[in-house]
């Protein structure tokens, strides 16, 4: 008689070790994208507010050589020098808003005694308003923020 003896086998993996493997790396591939998605926008809001910090620091250079702001009566955002006069002399070149959209833009208006430069940003209210509160345009409820004189304030 012939006796046919089969091994059973112990060696792999079984399903439940393999499905616990697969969300593990789930989690820790959600937490990767939410943390590299947080530290992005900061880094738009760091970028976006030393523009306007260069921006804002040659506003007041014309200012302390003319006595007056760069004329502008109406909010002026295209897309290359859009404050009158500063190219060349007191900035090479007007850096423009690192944010992807339509909507987003370095904006600027004066009438010569008063200004504002503000940057018109969508979706970064919070990240802006822990960063730079200060910042923020009153009158415009946190999608944009930048600097103004006084008189500026509620334009």
């Amino acid at each position: 008689m012939v006796h046919l003896s089969y091994k059973k086998s112990t060696s792999g993996f079984t399903i439940v070790e393999l499905l616990i493997v697969i969300v593990v790396i789930a989690i820790l591939a959600a937490i990767s994208i939410v943390a590299y998605n947080g530290i992005q926008k900061r880094a738009t809001i760091t970028r976006t507010t030393s523009d306007l910090n260069m921006i804002n620091k040659a506003i007041l250079t014309y200012h302390a050589e003319h006595g007056s702001y760069p004329i502008q009566s109406t909010w002026n955002a295209k897309i290359e020098d859009f404050i009158p006069e500063i190219v060349p002399n007191y900035a090479s070149k007007l850096p423009q808003n690192p944010v992807a959209g339509s909507s987003a833009r370095y904006m600027y208006r004066s009438n010569g005694t008063n200004y504002k430069l503000i940057s018109h940003t969508d979706n970064l209210c919070a990240e802006a308003t822990s960063n730079q509160p200060n910042l923020i345009d009153p009158t415009r409820n946190c999608w944009a923020y930048g600097y103004w004189s006084p008189g500026a304030a509620s334009w």
